[in-house]
């Protein structure tokens, strides 16, 4: 094929039979300065892709390497070393382990766990509160939380930034098989009088307490009457009513890398959105023909993150409220209807 006359941005190939043998000098085709290549090194297969002049492209490929290990004849586990440096786009990366994992799970019925150890450059102060964290410490701590899987290291790993890059995430049965299942992130805190909490239950309870106490509105100012609103519209929102399909569009496009609540997180109710959404939108309309919102949805799940300062004092603590992912699309769903109006 002329392709200088055809001029296509993108020139792409498969089944190369290319091997390590065979140079990028000696595949080069005038015009095109990137190339990006797989070979299987091994009985053909193998694929390749050129770029124009001019154009940008990066070669999307992740520093991650998964293998298997059998522990018995119908028991294995898999592991994965990853390493993301800066340059590689946090989202992306998660991504790509959160889609590597399902895949890994839908091939190996006799799965046990799925281990990721490594560097993945992402310092969260909830698991070591000597910084605050990072953006992509908030994205790590928030796809650990939604993939009901556990981040074991809570110590600083590179001494110089006094950060904790390098992680070991794992799911449940893993971190039991570790002995980990009483590993905290939060450290011994000391009390006013200067006594030593490290029980874990003391700990939350101790939070627990001093979070009620700030967040608690002053009874002084729960009995004022709140002042007259004017009015700036004549518009009333008489029926609220909710289709399938607006609650398919929400329920499928739910970003699964955001936290919320045990229970059905955003990843089971995107993957099932095409069963539930008929039988909950008739749980939404009814919620809101009757004007009562469901008692669990209001429950939500208290996670203690750290701002600043000595790390072992309560007040250096801020609660944030992990609500029942149910309960947001609810919210979502009512905010569209009023917004249509």
């Amino acid at each position: 094929m002329d392709w200088a006359a055809a001029a296509p941005s993108v020139i792409t190939g498969a089944e190369t039979w290319l091997d390590s043998y065979d140079l990028d000098c000696a595949l080069k085709i005038d015009g095109y300065s990137t190339l990006f290549r797989r070979d299987r090194n091994n009985h053909g297969g193998g694929c390749i892709v050129y770029v124009a002049e001019g154009l940008e492209a990066e070669d999307p490929i992740f520093e991650v390497l998964f293998f298997k290990i059998m522990v018995a004849p119908h028991k294995c586990y898999v592991i994965a070393t990853c390493y993301r440096p800066d340059y590689h786009s946090i989202t992306d990366f998660l991504q790509f382990l959160d889609l590597s994992s399902s895949n890994i799970k839908l091939k190996y019925r006799n799965l046990a766990g799925i281990l990721l150890v490594g560097d993945f450059n992402a310092h969260c102060s909830t698991w070591c509160p000597t910084k605050l964290s990072t953006t992509e410490g908030k994205h790590m701590f928030d796809f650990v939380v939604q993939s009901n899987m556990h981040q074991l290291v809570n110590e600083v790993t590179r001494t110089v930034s006094k950060t904790c890059l390098d992680l070991v995430v794992c799911d449940s049965l893993i971190k039991g098989a570790l002995g980990k299942n009483k590993t905290a992130s939060i450290p011994t805190l000391r009390t006013d009088q200067g006594e030593q909490i490290k029980d874990l239950a003391e700990k939350a309870e101790v939070l627990n307490q001093y979070f009620a106490q700030t967040c608690t509105m002053p009874k002084s100012l729960c009995d004022k009457q709140l002042p007259a609103f004017p009015i700036r519209t004549t518009k009333q929102l008489t029926k609220c009513v909710v289709s399938e399909n607006d609650v398919f569009k929400i329920l499928s496009r739910l970003n699964i890398s955001k936290a919320g609540a045990p229970g059905l997180n955003n990843r089971v109710l995107r993957e099932l959105a095409p069963v539930i959404a008929s039988p909950f939108a008739q749980l939404i309309n009814g919620s809101f023909a009757s004007g009562v919102f469901p008692a669990c949805w209001k429950l939500g799940f208290t996670n203690a993150l750290y701002k600043t300062g000595h790390a072992h004092l309560k007040t250096n603590y801020r609660p944030i409220i992990l609500l029942p992912a149910l309960s947001k699309v609810c919210e979502r769903l009512a905010h569209r209807t009023c917004m249509i109006i």
